[in-house]
Formats: C-alpha cells, structure tokens, sequence
C-alpha cells in the first residue's frame, strides 16, 4: 500500500521539501501548546491567552492573499527560506528574553513572535503549494499530496509530547526546539533547486502590476474557472465540517457519554488518525484516485457526513458508544482526507504556474475564514438545541454539499478527463533538471 508514497520520496527534491515540511510542523505543534500554556500561565486571564492564540491566526489570514500574489513574483523557494529564518528569529528571541529580559517583557514577546509566524505561514504555505509541481511529476503529485498532509496531522499528535515536554523542562525548552526545527527546515530546502521556484511568468518585472491587481486577478481567475470554484466550495465545507467540532465535541462528550477529558481526547483525536490513514490510502492508489477523482471527492464528504450523523446515533444505541463513536469520527477524517488530498493535486494540474501562488493563497483564505464563522454559529446553536442536534445539522449540511457536486464539472472529472492524466507532459521542466541548479 506504501509503494506510491515511498516512490515520491524517491525524489530527492521533494523529500527535502517533505522533511523541511515536517520538522517545522513538529517544532510548531510545540510552540503552539507552549505559548498557550504560557499566556495562561502568567496571566490566567482566558482573555488573555484567547488574544495570544488570535494573534497566530489572524496575520496568516489577512496576509494570505497579498503573499500569494507576491509569490508569484518571488522565487519561491528562497521566500520559504527567507520565512523560516525570520521564524527561527522570532521564536529564538523567546528563551533569550525569558532568561534575561524582565518578565514584564515576556507576554508581549511571545505575541509579536505568534504575529511574525503567523504572518511567515502566510507565505510559506502558497509559496510550498507553487514549488511542488515543478519538482514533482505529474503521476506523482497524488503521492507527494498525501505525504504531506500525512505529516501536518500527524504534527499535531505533537501536542501531547509538547504538554509533556513542557511539564519536564518548561516553556523556555519548547521555544528553543521550535527555533531549531525552523533553522533546520531552511537548511533542508537548500536541496531544492534554486530554478524550482522561480514563477514561469515575468510578472517580477512588470513596473505596471500592484500586488492588489494580481490578488484580483487571481480571484477572477477562481471565479472563471468552474472546477476550481467546485474545489473552493469543498474546502470551505470541509472547514465547516471540521471547525466547531473542537467546541461541540466537549458538550457531547459530557451530555450523550457521560465522559470527560479523556474521551474528548479520543473522540478529536481519532478525526485526525482517520486522516492520516485517509491521506495514505490516497496516496498510496494514486492511479486509482486519477480513474474517479472527482467522485471521490464527492463520496469523501458525503463519507464524512455520514459518518459524523452516525455519531448521535451510536451514542444513543450502541452497546459500547465510545468505541463506536471513535470509530466514527476516524471515518469522518478519512472523508475529510478523501476530499483534500486528491483536490490539492487537481489544484496543482490545473492552475497554471504563472497563478499558482495567488490561488492556492485565496483557497487557503477561505477556509481558514470558515471555521471560525462555524463555530461563532454553533455557539449559539449549542444552548438552543443541544451537542447532538448540532452535530446533526452539521451532517446535514455536509451531506446536501456532496449531493450539489454531483451537479458540478466536478463530478465528471476522472479517467482522461482528469487535468492529471489528460497530459503527459510532466511538470518538472528541463531548467529543474540541470545540476547546476540544485543549490
């Protein structure tokens, strides 16, 4: 089943970008429980630590579309360098000022840190999402899509041995494992070929094009473009689907379980194990994705739909609903992962290089807009009709989703109508291949 996944990490190229990809998300699975632990810690005011975890988020959202559009006038590959090494920066400031600075300074600090990351990721995720194509061929791009999103969920277990490590040796420690995995993950991408990220269109020196006129012209090109808006919308759902559940997930547990912490542990973790099988499994039959990716996309939420309906259901029924329950929500980050993966690599077909930044910047804008706005709904829906009903609207809406694809062009993308398949010519052009070019 591994043999897709271990042929794209033949490439040399991408496994660098893969490896740089996971040590930085490690690092920031660290920091993240850090700095929220620390916020808490110093101040124990939930005001506090919820302005610390905004500060991460919001740069990342209103710097997304404007960085993309700069990435593609940038060379790409050297914007991720530049990104990591200010993140490295920023994050290694934090022990230096913990250990020498007054602690008056240390809040503050980290929020200016959680503003350079967030603002960084802005950046480097348009600017990773435009390199792989020109360093992975074409047949692969399933492969190396799953890889990736392998590694950001599994990151996130990360969470756990970050609360460890900070119970044993403290904050100051998980600053200092973030910087390094920033330094390291900049140094790994010097494997990747300086003409990879070079964008193929000579939009770099054109005097007359604002940053806002490219962004624009990205928008129109979503707009224009019918299966790209089909990916857009399921990216969006997909944000619906998995935003509130941090939030609904607590209540449930308590109301229809009778369970506390660990089981909410279990039942949110198990989305993200699902995911990770997911992920493999796609990226393990990519030839099988390219036969029916459309469908699947489209059965991989109507999956997760189900599957997050069923959740009620087994609580109120099955003879052990917790087991059930995890099983459920396993199904339901498979679905998630079914609809993700296989769009990631129609995105990476289909828009052209010359775009690559800007769109991939304006589908991550959006669903990173999503889930907040869903969880700013289900609040109020929790005190009105309870945990249970609200996953069931949820379901409900991610299920009628699926069933308005299969009216979309996107349904009908597979076999040779599929933008993967329906070329031979494989992105990895010949200014990629020279040796000269790999540092």
């Amino acid at each position: 089943m591994t043999e897709g996944l271990g042929r794209a990490l033949e490439n040399r190229r991408f496994a660098a970008l893969w490896a740089a990809n996971l040590v930085s998300s490690v690092g920031s699975s660290v920091h993240s429980i850090a700095v929220i632990w620390l916020a808490y810690d110093v101040s124990g005011d939930p005001l506090v630590v919820s302005a610390v975890a905004v500060a991460a988020l919001v740069p990342d959202l209103l710097f997304s579309v404007p960085a993309g559009a700069l990435v593609d006038r940038w060379n790409r590959k050297r914007v991720m360098i530049a990104a990591d090494l200010t993140r490295a920066v920023a994050v290694g400031a934090l022990p230096v000022v913990a250990l020498y600075g007054p602690e008056s300074w240390l809040l503050p600090a980290v929020v200016a840190a959680a503003v350079v990351e967030g603002s960084m990721a802005a950046f480097v995720t348009p600017a990773r999402s435009a390199v792989i194509p020109a360093i992975v061929d074409r047949e692969r791009l399933d492969a190396a899509n799953g890889l990736l999103a392998l590694t950001t969920n599994a990151a996130r277990i990360c969470y756990v041995f970050g609360g460890a490590l900070i119970a044993v040796l403290g904050t100051t420690v998980a600053f200092g494992i973030n910087a390094a995995s920033f330094l390291l993950a900049a140094v790994l991408l010097g494997r990747v070929p300086t003409s990879a990220g070079v964008p193929e269109s000579d939009a770099s020196d054109g005097t007359s094009r604002t940053v806002l006129r490219d962004a624009v012209d990205g928008l129109r090109y979503v707009v224009r473009t019918p299966i790209v808006v089909s990916v857009v919308f399921l990216s969006m759902i997909a944000g619906v689907a998995t935003g509130p559940l941090a939030v609904v997930l607590p209540f449930f547990v308590e109301t229809q379980l009778d369970g506390g912490s660990a089981a909410y542990g279990l039942l949110y973790g198990s989305t993200f194990v699902g995911t990770i099988c997911g992920s493999v499994l796609v990226g393990a039959k990519p030839n099988a994705v390219t036969e029916s990716r459309g469908p699947v996309m489209i059965v991989g939420l109507a999956v997760s739909g189900v599957a997050l309906a069923t959740l009620p259901i087994a609580a109120a029924s099955a003879p052990l609903p917790l087991v059930t329950g995890t099983l459920c929500m396993a199904a339901f980050g498979a679905g998630i992962a079914a609809v993700q993966v296989p769009g990631r690599t129609l995105m990476h077909a289909l828009v052209p290089d010359d775009h690559r930044g800007r769109v991939f910047s304006i589908v991550k804008a959006l669903a990173l807009a999503t889930p907040p706005l869903a969880i700013a709904v289900a609040g109020p829906l929790l005190e009105a009709v309870g945990a249970a009903r609200v996953l069931a609207i949820e379901a409900g809406i991610i299920v009628l989703a699926a069933l308005a694809l299969l009216a979309s062009p996107l349904a009908g993308v597979r076999g040779r109508s599929d933008p993967v398949r329906s070329t031979s010519e494989s992105p990895t052009s010949a200014r990629n291949r020279s040796p000269a070019d790999e540092n």
